[in-house]
């Protein structure tokens, strides 16, 4: 397969490739909220929030998981993943899985694993979200605790220093199927990032982003897939969905995307 993500010259994509910018965790986070939509209960839905590269607090629900992939152009044309190089490449992308399961009466711990190349390069990431009551839900996680997922885009200055970026994120639904998001963190997510997404119906919603860089927005489009019978934990039946994200990066590139999750 071609690149995903590191493997790209700066030309490509200049406009969130430097010191410090993280490009490779520009594209799609696989992070709590993106790839698949979230209600504050932590389960999956059309009316969920929607973000593209950053978290939302309500994380994963026990034993739900999600499974997506998506492709970053180098202009606002759609393209696949190229690994051509230097000014014919085409995009890149990320693809990775997530999961949750429970901890005890304190919360869910969400976790995910993402690469970012077709060398395999990849990074691990964690979010707590604490039981609480009330409309707002909190959470704290770290994206790639291993820190080697890089910070500046591959040969660059930087690149080869700690991507390590720890973060905290509140989340709130204003009404059913309007969610927002605010939080601040480290690196990757400093000073701050926040999102806002709407269900424009049961099977569509939009976003706007901002991923501490620059503004993002997009659509997501959803699909049941099947009805998945309860199995303990707390995890009552509930449908499986198929989503499908487009929407533009910084105003200069176009992604595309797909996720199962059920």
């Amino acid at each position: 397969m071609a690149a995903l993500g590191v493997g790209y010259a700066a030309s490509a994509q200049s406009g969130i490739v430097g010191e410090d910018r993280f490009p490779q965790f520009r594209s799609q986070g696989v992070l709590p909220g993106t790839g698949a939509s979230l209600l504050p209960d932590g389960r999956i839905s059309p009316f969920g929030a929607v973000t593209h590269s950053t978290p939302v607090a309500y994380g994963l629900a026990p034993l739900r998981f999600a499974v997506m992939f998506d492709a970053l152009s180098r202009n606002l044309s759609f393209a696949s993943p190229d690994s051509s190089g230097g000014d014919q490449i085409a995009g890149n992308g990320t693809a990775g899985v997530m999961g949750a399961i429970p901890i005890g009466r304190f919360g869910n711990l969400t976790g995910s694993w993402m690469i970012l190349s077709d060398q395999f390069d990849n990074v691990g990431s964690a979010q707590f979200t604490p039981r609480t009551n009330g409309s707002v839900k909190f959470a704290v996680g770290v994206q790639d605790y291993w820190g080697n997922g890089g910070s500046s885009g591959e040969n660059l200055p930087g690149d080869n220093d700690s991507s390590t970026s720890w973060y905290a994120v509140a989340s709130t639904e204003f009404r059913p199927g309007v969610h927002g998001s605010l939080g601040i963190g480290t690196k990757r997510f400093g000073p701050m990032f926040g999102s806002v997404s709407a269900a424009l119906n049961d099977r569509t919603a939009a976003y706007i982003e901002h991923d501490s860089f620059n503004l993002n927005y997009g659509l997501r489009f959803s699909t049941p897939l099947f009805t998945r019978v309860a199995s303990g934990w707390g995890r009552d039946a509930e449908k499986g969905y198929a989503f499908i994200n487009i929407g533009v990066v910084a105003n200069k590139y176009a992604y595309w995307g797909v996720s199962v999750a059920f």
